[in-house]
């Protein structure tokens, strides 16, 4: 019993080192990422971060107000320009596709129908970055 034990130990120390040196590097970068957000919130207590840090985050990442308008109007034009898009692609399968009501009919169904669809797909695309469900673990770097 004892050897199937140590060739089990054995066998998992050669093919899954690597598993278990990943999961210890990132249990100390996170150790480490906790440590210098400690520091920095000591140091913000104690007032020695500069004011030069804060005016260019700031800067970088601007009010929540004029990002939020920002991201709402690209949502928007980039819907208007499929919308566009949807529109130019009927007008020409009406003009070069004309064999008859029922044909046009069915080309024109085809056509709305794949505009709505690729901007479905771009808005879930859109929306699922602009309010992940699962937000991002940042390095402390």
């Amino acid at each position: 019993m004892e050897e199937m034990i140590n060739s089990l130990e054995e066998f998992s120390d050669r093919h899954f080192s690597g598993v278990r040196t990943l999961s210890i590097a990132r249990k100390e970068k996170s150790e480490e990422t906790k440590k210098k957000r400690k520091e920095n919130q000591r140091r913000s207590e104690e007032g020695q971060i500069s004011a030069q840090s804060s005016e260019r985050d700031r800067i970088q990442f601007g009010s929540s107000g004029s990002r939020k308008r920002v991201e709402a109007m690209s949502f928007w034009a980039t819907t208007v320009i499929f919308a566009l898009a949807g529109v130019i692609a009927s007008l020409s399968v009406l003009l070069c596709c004309n064999r008859g009501p029922s044909t046009n009919l069915f080309h024109l169904t085809l056509v709305i129908t794949a505009t709505v669809c690729c901007w479905m797909m771009w808005a879930i695309v859109y929306l699922a970055q602009l309010k992940p469900l699962i937000n991002p673990i940042l390095s402390g770097e």
